[in-house]
């Protein structure tokens, strides 16, 4: 009986050592993924999460300064949008060449946004996807950040539904987008009236006013008939992008039959 009470006593004293970090730590590191601490997994998580928002996530003064270096050739501007949308827009903006998505918002995108947005584009498994995201510069910047933009030579264009606005807006078509004048794309808050932007944007500050063609169903409605978000943004963005694919497509095409003017002309002077 007390061999058996000694032997509990020495198994006692020796809990400290067993349960210490310095015993603990090399095991829970040899453990597979998963197995480990969840303390350990949630901490990779979160810093998987911080380094997603360090290499996407810029203030408003940086996006400023990086149009100023000619970092910035286009950027998409949301009044308020959801995770789902932003995730989506991210994507498509992502491969359709869009530089910046700014979302100006009162409180401003919430981290807890902008992490599920990350996991909704994919941009969590894209190491090499670039497109920046901006939140909207403080409250007391928000009435001149237009100006901000116009003084830097950006081009507003607000995309609105079509018959809104009076009728006042053309068709995203019929806009040159291949130029090297960086743009940046205005979109409304919600779908009710396709006209729904912040107060601090007033439709007369921006430069033109433009819509996606859609179907006329030749009838009169209370509200336009509009598409997603997200759908309209991928749709500007790729607009933007076949312009300036056009674009280098013709200005390769003038080279091609200015240096083959140059052999026809060296070809009969001889």
């Amino acid at each position: 009986m007390m061999f058996w009470r000694w032997r509990a006593d020495r198994a006692l004293l020796m809990l400290p050592l067993v349960f210490s970090p310095t015993f603990l730590s090399p095991v829970l590191r040899s453990l597979p993924s998963g197995l480990g601490c969840p303390m350990r997994s949630v901490r990779c998580a979160a810093s998987k999460r911080q380094v997603l928002h360090d290499r996407h996530v810029l203030t408003w003064n940086e996006l400023l300064l990086r149009i100023d270096r000619d970092q910035i050739h286009s950027m998409l501007i949301l009044c308020g949008t959801t995770a789902g949308n932003l995730g989506a827009i991210l994507r498509s903006s992502t491969l359709l060449d869009i530089s910046a998505v700014c979302i100006l918002d009162e409180s401003g995108p919430s981290k807890a946004t902008l992490d599920k947005a990350f996991r909704f584009s994919m941009l969590e498994q894209k190491s090499h996807w670039d497109t920046l995201v901006v939140p909207g510069p403080d409250t007391q910047e928000e009435t001149k950040f237009l100006s901000d933009l116009k003084e830097r030579g950006v081009k507003l264009v607000g995309m609105v539904a079509a018959g809104a606005a009076n009728g006042a807006s053309c068709d995203l078509c019929d806009l040159d987008l291949s130029t090297q004048r960086p743009v940046a794309f205005i979109f409304g808050a919600d779908e009710e009236d396709g006209l729904a932007f912040t107060k601090e944007i007033e439709v007369q500050d921006l430069d033109v006013l433009a819509s996606v063609s859609m179907k006329d169903f030749g009838r009169a409605t209370a509200t336009p008939d509009t598409l997603n978000l997200s759908a309209t943004a991928a749709i500007v963005a790729y607009e933007r992008q076949r312009q300036r694919c056009q674009q280098r497509w013709w200005q390769e095409l003038k080279k091609w039959m200015k240096n083959w003017g140059k052999w026809w002309d060296l070809k009969v002077a001889r």
